[in-house]
């Protein structure tokens, strides 16, 4: 440019010199000699104004040609994630970037806005680079972050009300506020406590010099859940869980109803709204084992019919994989999907049915609070049909444009509370600083960018300045002038000469997930393609971890799944013109990233399986090693499983969960390593595993009673106690895992005992109930605490719907006195105690006291109105008659609607009018009474009573024993079929497979019982159950209706494999993929402080608990091969330790394309998902010519001047 204007100086020079005698002309444009002659008596303008002019235009043509850059050499660009104290020996300009997302140019770095998650450092970078190229230095520069400063808080439902705990190294109380209301807290070490039914939404924790913490309160009102409509068991159920109100219809949140739409994102705007479905096909399906996709209580419930969900989005139980029980979420509502009827199940008699609708109670009642908790850094995707308002909470107010009823929420680098408005609802995002890993910025190549040659259009600029300058512009050529006007505003407009195309840029995922060597071959596709359109790859995982040109080496394939690092790095890169091409499978746990550029993405695509190790248990029961292991493979495949020295073949089926079982009695090693072989894995880090074999530290067990070798043969160490025994050795129950009852008559326990045994079932223990001669109905077992704890009823069921009529004659003469060598009368009281245990609630009961007279001391009453209690008679003196007794039963019996008419005789037998009887019985026998005798007393006479007992049908017996039990036994053989029962077959119910496993074997003999409404049968036998279990509280009872049954030891294993597992409810440690949590109750604090890890090697390794609620804590994983790791850590609850298996990393766990996740990161930007690397068409469509709106404003004005110029000779013209 500067050489231009010489020339043109030169020139005017040139003109003023000697053989110039004339001043010079009017710039060119002017005639030279004859223009007096063609415009007379008009002023002529003075050549040197237009000179200048024609200079100036000149200069600014040449420019715009030439590209020029005005920024000077030199400066320091400074990256920052917050405020940083300004040094004094850094090179001037300054450049200062906020390493936020998106980067952004601040000017001032005391009060540069605080980036809360981890910073984006290599987008800012490049976006610093794009507003100083010529900076000679980069620094990065982090805020210090005082670890006292931080505050870590959460919110969790306690019944009706919030619980809210925050961990804060301060002394001033922290206070909560939600909108303009604020809550106090108190402390409670180590943390603050408050407990308040809290108005739901954002809410703040603010303490004095820290930073507000935001936390989402969830909604502590009742849910309102409609009245009618419910399958029986979910009636049933729902009538009894806390902080339900019971509704119309209309006006429940949750109601029976068709499926509402299918969405896969949060939908903070849909009412508040739940449909349940019971959608059974009847599809022939094999019978399928039932597990919850997360850790919950197993069912170990086995489907016989069932069918799977389609479209599932969010399952919660799996059957062989398939979703049966799956949620989905849209714009309308939700809906709680089942791929079964329950009521043809035995899953609502297992502890995980009431789990499962508690769990999802408290859900629905949190997501009324239209509130989610996110961590910064992270974009949000929710679904509207209706775009969205995002208040900042400094005010600031962004929309959001709805696209196909999905709105993106870009990622939000700063903590707060903010606002989602749409339709005039409100919904609020929690953004919680994220846990930062300090991962630097990567070396950025100086030749990044890749210009277009203009070196043909500087030249051409150049010729037509010339040409304008020394063309004259007579009348003649007039038309010339404007040919060249024209074609030099033409050439300074890009898209008329193709001066410049956009940049595309390729972001390459080489995380840990991605298949090498199809990810390599597909990038070198997409390379060979594009070829020299490429401008810059970009490559990273969790990070970038280079930008480089085209074709150059990839580093290691390592580390986690995130776009946003590497998209808006490759949007800075690309401008704002610019096209991505992202290559990845999908599995960001960061995704959508809404930046401004077209993403066209890629999937990574292999034909190659990928088996892997799901999951392996292993525990050791006695002498007996268990090992469990879960298999998953994307592809069906077969491959061999090696646990220990043992190895299995197996066949996996694409997406579905094989489950692997060894037992083994040789190995006592505590480590097991188990290892997955699979031709053509492409991915063999998941294929390995190494399984800490448990030894539970409890494995006491107590028997009251016989067969204590069932309990041995389970591995459990075994202590014999006899009924007397269990009063004094009471300490010794409370301290074992399981206790069992077996064939002991319930008059042997003292009640408090049994109280006490309650207790201790409800705090986790393990009961188990059998026998045959002494328990059950046989044991007066009904009643009793024994019996209410016991999933089998002691009373067997009668298929007869009438009641039965029974009529009780005690003898109250005075030889009934124990001093005169009879029973006593308070047997009448253990008789009528144990009544109900033969009888059931409907049948009639009457009781009638003689001795030479008789009086009616009880009419016939229903069982279940008298309460279990009959009055006692006293002794009265005189003789025994039978026949006024016996008169008053028949009159007593003498009633329509009985099935069954029952007289039951206690007495000695010395009758004084046993000659007088035979027209009482003749009466009672025409109106089919039965008879039972009883002979009490060391005068026992049973004559007159066994011929009675010949004439009615019945039977007379002498009581050697408990006067009670052998009325209770006789009163079931004549009411019903009798309580003992010959051996024979076993029928396997469908969970005994999940339960017992193996085949069952026959029984010698048993004791007929019935189920109670809530258990579960595992096993039959002649139609009636055998074995069943039940869960109370947070312990289970097991009951056997036999002390003769030939389990092997693996099956009493399994049976009492509850005993050998940690009682639930207590502090406990759980490994989620790449993070070891603590949960208590939520009312209890959450662990702080210090956690130990010690690894295979002796390592030792130490972490800090990170609270993140009521009773939860979190802490990482320490990061290293698959293998055991010791945990030990001191919580408010007592010393924890214990041993956890470190897996692969959590990026191994969910491998394969994600398409759905792909196809919407495309739509978010306005790109396209592409099906091959290939088919790059439409990337090349997008990233045509790069327009620029300067370009088009300097040639406009120049045109504008030149003709302006043109225009003022014309008007002057004659």
């Amino acid at each position: 440019m500067l050489a231009l204007a010489g020339c043109l100086l030169a020139l005017y020079v040139h003109l003023r010199g000697p053989g110039h005698e004339s001043p010079p002309h009017s710039a060119f444009v002017l005639l030279r000699g004859h223009i007096d002659q063609q415009i007379k008596g008009i002023r002529r303008l003075y050549s040197k104004h237009l000179l200048v002019a024609r200079l100036a235009l000149f200069m600014c043509l040449t420019a715009l040609l030439a590209g020029i850059n005005w920024t000077s050499d030199g400066g320091t660009i400074l990256v920052v994630d917050g405020p940083i104290p300004e040094a004094g020996d850094w090179e001037r300009p300054l450049t200062i970037v906020r390493a936020g997302y998106p980067p952004t140019q601040a000017f001032d770095l005391k009060t540069v806005r605080s980036v809360d998650a981890e910073p984006n450092w290599a987008a800012a970078v490049s976006f610093g680079r794009n507003l100083t190229p010529l900076a000679g230095t980069v620094r990065l520069l982090r805020h210090t972050r005082e670890k006292k400063n931080e505050i870590r808080a959460g919110a969790a439902l306690v019944g009706d009300a919030v619980v809210v705990s925050v961990v804060a190294d301060t002394v001033s109380p922290p206070t909560l506020m939600i909108g303009q209301t604020r809550y106090d807290l108190r402390q409670r070490s180590p943390d603050w406590f408050l407990r308040d039914p809290l108005e739901s939404g954002g809410g703040l924790i603010q303490i004095e010099g820290h930073q507000p913490y935001p936390i989402c309160i969830p909604d502590a009102k009742p849910l309102k859940v409609a009245k009618t409509g419910w399958p029986k068991t979910v009636a049933s159920l729902l009538a009894g869980l806390p902080n339900v109100e019971l509704v119309d219809r209309n006006e429940a949140e949750w109601r029976m109803g068709p499926a509402l739409e299918n969405g896969r994102h949060w939908t903070p705007f849909a009412p508040h709204l739940t449909h349940f479905t019971f959608d059974f096909k009847g599809e022939t399906l094999e019978p399928a084992v039932l597990r919850f996709e997360q850790e919950l209580p197993p069912p170990e419930v086995v489907l016989e019919r069932w069918s799977p969900l389609r479209d599932s989005s969010q399952p919660i139980l799996l059957a062989n994989q398939a979703p049966v029980v799956d949620l989905i979420r849209g714009p309308s509502g939700q809906t709680r999907r089942f791929g079964f009827s329950p009521d043809e199940t035995d899953i609502p008699k297992t502890a995980a049915w009431p789990v499962l609708f508690f769990d999802a109670l408290n859900q629905d009642r949190e997501r009324r609070s239209r509130c989610l908790e996110i961590r910064a850094g992270h974009a949000t995707v929710l679904s509207s049909p209706d775009d969205v308002r995002l208040s900042h909470p400094g005010g600031r107010v962004t929309p959001l444009e709805s696209r196909n009823g999905i709105v993106v929420v870009p990622a939000l680098d700063e903590q707060g509370v903010y606002t989602l408005e749409s339709k005039g609802i409100s919904a609020y995002l929690a953004v919680q600083g994220g846990v930062t890993d300090g991962r630097g910025v990567v070396q950025m190549p100086t030749d990044t960018v890749v210009e277009v040659d203009r070196t043909v259009w500087q030249i051409l600029g150049i010729l037509i300045g010339l040409w304008i300058f020394l063309i004259p512009a007579d009348g003649r050529r007039r038309w010339l002038m404007l040919v060249i006007v024209v074609l030099l505003g033409l050439s300074l407009i890009p898209e008329f000469v193709g001066d410049r195309e956009a940049p595309i840029v390729l972001a390459v995922d080489i995380s840990g997930s991605m298949p090498k060597k199809e990810t390599l071959a597909r990038a070198a596709t997409v390379q060979k393609t594009l070829s020299k359109r490429l401008t810059a790859r970009v490559d990273g995982s969790d990070s970038v971890d280079q930008v480089v040109r085209a074709n150059a080496p990839f580093p290691e394939f390592r580390g986690g799944t995130k776009h946003a690092p590497l998209l808006s790095t490759a949007a800075e890169l690309a401008g704002p013109d610019g096209v991505i091409v992202l290559l990845s499978d999908g599995q960001a746990t960061d995704g959508p990233v809404p930046v401004k550029n077209r993403v066209f993405t890629l999937a990574a695509n292999s034909n190659r399986p990928d088996a892997r190790i799901a999951s392996a248990f292993g525990i050791r029961v006695g002498g007996v090693r268990f090992i469990r292991v879960e298999l998953i493979s994307d592809k069906t495949v077969e491959g061999r499983l090696q646990i220990g020295s043992e190895l299995v073949d197996v066949t996996l089926s694409a997406g579905e969960i094989q489950m692997v079982r060894t037992v083994s009695g040789q190995d006592a090693s505590s480590v097991v390593e188990v290892e997955l072989f699979v031709d053509g894995d492409r991915l063999e880090d998941n294929n390995r595993w190494l399984v800490h074999v448990r030894q539970p530290r409890s494995t006491k067990g107590v028997v009251v009673g016989s067969n204590a070798d069932w309990l041995e043969s389970a591995g459990l160490n075994v202590t014999r106690v006899s009924p007397d025994e269990l009063m004094e050795r009471g300490a010794e129950i409370s301290d074992a895992r399981a206790l069992a009852v077996i064939d002991v008559p319930a008059a042997a326990i003292p009640e408090t005992v049994q109280a006490n045994i309650r207790r201790w079932v409800y705090a986790g223990g393990l009961l188990f109930l059998a026998g045959q001669s002494n328990a059950f109905g046989n044991g007066g077992w009904t009643g009793s605490q024994l019996d209410a704890m016991s999933p089998l009823n002691s009373r067997p069921k009668r298929p007869n719907p009438e009641p039965a009529g029974v009529v009780l004659l005690v003898d109250r003469s005075g030889s009934q006195s124990q001093a005169s060598g009879g029973s006593g009368l308070s047997a009448v009281a253990d008789i009528a105690g144990g009544l109900s245990g033969s009888l059931e609630a409907r049948d009639l009961v009457g009781l009638v006291a003689f001795s030479g007279d008789a009086r009616v001391m009880t009419p016939l009453t229903p069982l279940e109105t008298l309460n279990a209690q009959l009055p006692v008679p006293t002794l009265a003196r005189g003789g025994t008659r039978l026949g006024p007794a016996l008169s008053k039963a028949r009159e007593l019996l003498d009633r329509p609607g009985l099935f069954k008419k029952l007289i039951i005789v206690i007495s000695d037998g010395h009758f004084a009018d046993a000659e007088q009887l035979r027209s009482h019985v003749d009466r009672l026998s025409s109106d089919g009474v039965s008879f039972i005798g009883l002979a009490t007393g060391k005068r026992a006479k049973l004559s007159t009573m066994n011929w009675i007992a010949e004439t009615l049908g019945g039977t007379a017996i002498q009581a050697s024993g408990p006067v009670h039990s052998l009325v209770l036994g006789r009163l079931s053989d004549a009411i019903g079929e009798g309580l003992l029962r010959e051996g024979g077959p076993v029928l396997a119910d469908p969970s005994w497979s999940s339960r017992v496993g193996g085949n069952a074997p026959p029984i010698d003999g048993r004791i007929r019982t019935s189920l109670r409404i809530g258990a579960r049968a595992l096993a039959t036998a002649g139609g009636e159950p055998i074995l069943a279990e039940w869960q109370l509280g947070r312990g289970r009872v097991v009951s056997l209706a036999t002390d003769r049954w030939a389990l092997s030891a693996e099956q009493w294993a399994n049976l009492f494999g509850h005993a050998l597992l940690p009682a639930t409810g207590g502090p406990r440690l759980r490994v989620e993929k790449n993070r070891l949590w603590f949960e208590a109750a939520s009312n209890r604090p959450p662990a702080v402080g210090e956690v130990i890890f010690t690894d295979d090697s002796g390592r030792r390794l130490q972490r800090t608990w990170t609270p993140s609620g009521p009773g939860r804590s979190w802490t990482e994983l320490p990061k290293g091969r698959p293998g055991l790791l010791a945990v030990s850590t001191m919580t408010q609850s007592g010393a924890i330790t214990d041993v956890i298996s470190r897996s692969y990393p959590e990026e191994l766990a969910t491998t394969g394309v994600a398409k759905a996740a792909l196809e919407l990161q495309a739509a978010v930007t306005g790109g396209l998902s592409l099906r091959s690397p290939s088919e790059i068409k439409p990337v090349l469509e997008a990233a045509g010519r790069r327009p620029d709106p300067l370009y088009g404003i300097w040639a406009g004005l120049l045109c504008l001047l030149l003709a302006l110029f043109d225009c003022v000779i014309w008007t002057r013209r004659t």
